[in-house]
C-alpha cells in the first residue's frame, strides 16, 4: 500500500514538470515569429484578491468584578466653634513711673483750707507714689523760710510754696534750682518757677463785690448812712490775693460813701473771731464782713454767733476759697439769720491734685503741665441746691 501510493506521487510529478517543459517550448516559438500586428490580447480581469478572512472581534474584555464601594466614612463631627474669647479688658493705663518726695511749704498750716487742700494731694500723692513732707510756719515768715531751707537740705525732690513773706523768695529759688530741685509756686507766679499753680486774682473780688452791693440795695434793712462794715485784709500777701479784698473796698466804697473798718490778716479763724469780737464792741452796727479767706470769715460768723443784741438777718457775710465748714453753712441757708450769705468758692480738691501733679510734672521736665490754672465760683444761699452739689463733689472723699 506504501509502494502505491509513492509510485503515484512520482507519476504525478512527472506531469507537472512535463507540462512545464512545453509551456517554455510554446513560448519560445512564439517568440521567433513576432507578427507585424497583432492585436493585443483583451485584458484579463484580475482574479478578485481574496477577502482576507475577517479578523475575529476580540473577545471584549471581562468586566472586572465591580469593586466593592467602601463603606462611608463617618464625617466627624463638626468641631465646636470655640467660643471666642472676650475682648481683653484694656488694662488700666499704668501710672507713670514716679516716686519722691515733694515738700509743701503752705505757710498757714493753721487754717482749716490747709487741710480741706491737704487732703486730695495726700490722696495724689499715694496714687503717684511720692510722699509730702510739710511745713510748719503756721503763719511766720522765718518759720517758712527756714522750712524752705531745710527741704533744700534734705534733697525733696520738688518744693511747693504759698507766698507768705513781703521780701520775697527769689535766694530760695535760686538755693533750690541749684540744688536740682524745682520750685513750684503756689496761687502766685514767679518769672523763674519750674511749676505754677494759678488763680485768676480779680475773679474772687470781683464775684464779692457784685454779690454785696446787690444786697445793700436789695437785702439791707437800714438807713443808708447806717451801714457799717469789716473787711479783713492782709497788706504782706501777694498782690493777686489782696485783689481779693481791694476790689470790693473800692467798688463798695465807691457805692456807699463809707470806708470799711479794717483788720490786718487775720486769716485764720481765731484770729479773726477776735478782731471782730473787738470790733463790734466798739461798732455794734457793723452789717457786713469780707474775709480775704474763707476762714477769717468764718471767725466773724462766730463772733456775731457769740454776741447778744443783733439782728442777724440784717448781716451779710462772704469769705474766700470755699472751705468745707462755709459751704455747708450757704448749703443750709447761710446758719443763723442766713448770715453766712456766700463763698468765692475753689474747687479744692483740684487744687490738692494740682499740688502733687505739677510738682510731677515739674519734676520730669513735662512743660505742657507745669502750669495750672484754677478759678473761683460764686457759691451761695441763692442756690442752696447749687451749694449741696459743690458740697458732695468737692468734699464727699475727704474728711477736714
Amino acid at each position: 500500500m506504501r509502494g502505491f501510493r509513492t509510485g503515484t506521487l512520482w507519476i504525478g510529478l512527472l506531469l507537472v514538470f512535463g507540462l512545464i517543459a512545453a509551456a517554455c517550448a510554446d513560448d519560445d516559438d512564439g517568440a521567433a515569429e513576432a507578427p507585424a500586428t497583432e492585436a493585443a490580447p483583451a485584458p484579463v480581469d484580475p482574479e478578485p484578491a481574496e477577502e482576507p478572512e475577517p479578523t475575529a472581534e476580540p473577545e471584549p474584555a471581562e468586566e472586572p468584578e465591580p469593586v466593592e464601594e467602601p463603606e462611608p466614612v463617618e464625617e466627624p463631627e463638626p468641631a465646636e466653634e470655640p467660643e471666642p474669647d472676650p475682648a481683653p479688658e484694656p488694662e488700666p493705663a499704668e501710672d507713670p513711673e514716679t516716686g519722691g518726695v515733694i515738700g509743701f511749704a503752705y505757710g498757714f498750716e493753721n487754717v482749716p483750707i490747709y487741710q480741706n487742700v491737704l487732703a486730695p494731694a495726700f490722696a495724689e500723692a499715694e496714687r503717684l507714689g511720692y510722699e509730702i513732707v510739710e511745713g510748719s510756719a503756721m503763719g511766720d515768715c522765718d518759720t517758712q523760710l527756714a522750712n524752705i531751707d531745710n527741704m533744700i537740705s534734705t534733697g525733696v525732690d520738688a518744693i511747693v510754696v504759698l507766698s507768705m513773706c513781703p521780701g520775697g523768695y527769689d535766694a530760695h529759688i535760686a538755693a533750690a534750682q541749684a540744688a536740682g530741685i524745682p520750685f513750684v509756686t503756689y496761687l502766685w507766679d514767679h518769672p523763674d518757677a519750674d511749676g505754677r499753680i494759678l488763680l485768676a486774682d480779680e475773679i474772687p473780688g470781683t464775684i464779692i463785690a457784685d454779690r454785696a452791693i446787690d444786697w445793700i440795695d436789695n437785702t439791707y434793712q437800714g438807713a443808708p448812712e447806717d451801714f457799717s462794715w469789716l473787711v479783713h485784709e492782709c497788706p504782706p500777701a501777694p498782690p493777686g490775693i489782696q485783689l481779693r479784698t481791694s476790689i470790693p473796698i473800692e467798688r463798695i466804697t465807691a457805692h456807699t460813701g463809707i470806708d470799711p473798718v479794717t483788720s490786718f490778716c487775720a486769716l485764720d479763724p481765731i484770729s479773726s473771731l477776735d478782731v471782730t469780737l473787738e470790733t463790734l464792741q466798739a461798732d455794734p452796727g457793723i452789717n457786713m464782713v469780707i474775709g480775704i479767706t474763707e476762714s477769717s470769715a468764718l471767725g466773724s460768723y462766730s463772733a456775731f454767733e457769740q454776741t447778744d443784741g443783733f439782728d442777724t438777718g440784717n448781716v451779710f457775710i462772704a469769705g474766700v476759697d470755699g472751705e468745707r465748714p462755709a459751704i455747708e453753712l450757704i448749703a443750709t441757708g447761710g446758719g443763723t439769720g442766713g448770715m453766712y450769705t456766700m463763698s468765692a468758692a475753689l474747687d479744692l480738691e483740684a487744687v490738692g491734685f494740682a499740688v502733687v501733679r505739677v510738682s510731677h510734672a515739674a519734676i520730669t521736665g513735662d512743660e505742657a503741665n507745669s502750669t495750672f490754672q484754677t478759678r473761683h465760683v460764686a457759691i451761695s444761699i441763692d442756690d442752696t441746691d447749687t451749694a449741696q452739689a459743690w458740697f458732695d463733689r468737692v468734699f464727699s472723699a475727704y474728711s477736714g
